[in-house]
């Protein structure tokens, strides 16, 4: 079993940026991701709103992030965290690979996955006319016609590159107004991409693939069918909160993980940061998500030395 002092679960932003400080601070620290350094980030395009880059691919950020954490030294083991257990002077993990692993705290910024619509149809055409990342699927459907269902910064962003690749694009949002970024409307209009409000979708509809969507007025109940060769569906995240509910870490109603002002959850050497708590003031960004990860970093350090927050060497 290898003995750490910090283990993160996650690379993504808050992930990286705690392990970050953490090894900074003379604390052996290994990082888990069972996907790309970057998290969410890597599967993202153009990111304009990350301090330092004017306009960055979420990959190659993505890329930066690990190379900073190569540079640092920190450990990285790209592996599913599949179980963790409180023990004296600890916390046991393990892997799916059968690896087992002893940190002194844990960090978790697990984040969240794509929320499904839970309608007919979605299991079923998943990957046949079905995606949930545009950035992954888009070349796939050029020249063709698409639906985005969502309402929030993630649809319209989805919205928008596949307005640069598809025949035609179609947003629909079971409101009257989005959640999203006014700035990305307006380029979303100036794009011709066409609003479908106040509609929600209740079945997809196929053969081999997606052929249409049906959609039901949310005012009148009036239902009709919008033609579709591609569907996209951006309405939102799920918490990855398995291995907080397996030391019984409290969650939000929404099923977040409830942290206090220093990332501490209830479980004493427990932190939490990024999406996997809501996201700072419930702002789900890359900016908020390192300084949680920061924060988490520095109560880690505190934990683990016995120290206060202002012995810290930033």
């Amino acid at each position: 079993m290898e003995n750490f002092d910090i283990a993160v679960i996650g690379g993504g932003p808050a992930g990286v940026t705690a392990a970050i400080y953490t090894q900074r601070n003379n604390l052996s620290t290994v990082v888990f991701e069972h996907k790309l350094i970057g998290g969410a980030i890597s599967t993202t395009t153009a990111v304009e709103n990350a301090p330092g880059f004017n306009s960055i691919q979420g990959p190659d950020l993505g890329a930066k992030y690990e190379q900073q954490l190569d540079f640092l030294k920190v450990a990285k083991k790209f592996d599913s965290v599949t179980g963790i257990k409180k023990v004296e002077k600890g916390f046991e993990l393990s892997c799916e690979s059968g690896s087992a692993y002893f940190a002194k705290a844990v960090i978790l910024a697990t984040g969240s996955e794509y929320r499904k619509l839970g309608i007919p149809g979605e299991d079923a055409f998943k990957g046949r006319g079905i995606s949930f990342c545009a950035t992954c699927d888009a070349p796939f459907f050029k020249n063709k016609d698409v639906i985005v269902i969502g309402g929030g910064n993630t649809a319209l962003t989805s919205a928008l590159l596949l307005s640069e690749h598809c025949k035609t694009v179609k947003l629909v949002h079971r409101r009257a107004e989005f959640r999203g970024e006014a700035v990305l409307v307006q380029q979303l209009k100036d794009k011709k991409v066409e609003f479908v409000l106040n509609k929600a979708p209740v079945e997809i509809k196929g053969d081999k693939f997606v052929t249409s969507v049906e959609v039901e007025d949310v005012n009148t109940k009036e239902k009709s069918s919008l033609p579709a060769q591609g569907i996209f569906i951006n309405v939102g995240f799920e918490p990855l909160n398995s291995l907080a509910k397996q030391l019984g870490a409290e969650l939000t109603p929404a099923g977040f993980v409830k942290r206090n002002e220093a990332m501490e959850t209830n479980v004493a050497g427990f932190f939490a940061a990024g999406d996997i708590t809501g996201g700072m003031a419930n702002v789900k960004q890359i900016v908020t998500s390192e300084a949680e990860g920061c924060v988490a970093a520095a109560s880690a350090y505190a934990y683990v030395k016995k120290a206060s927050m202002s012995d810290i060497n930033y």
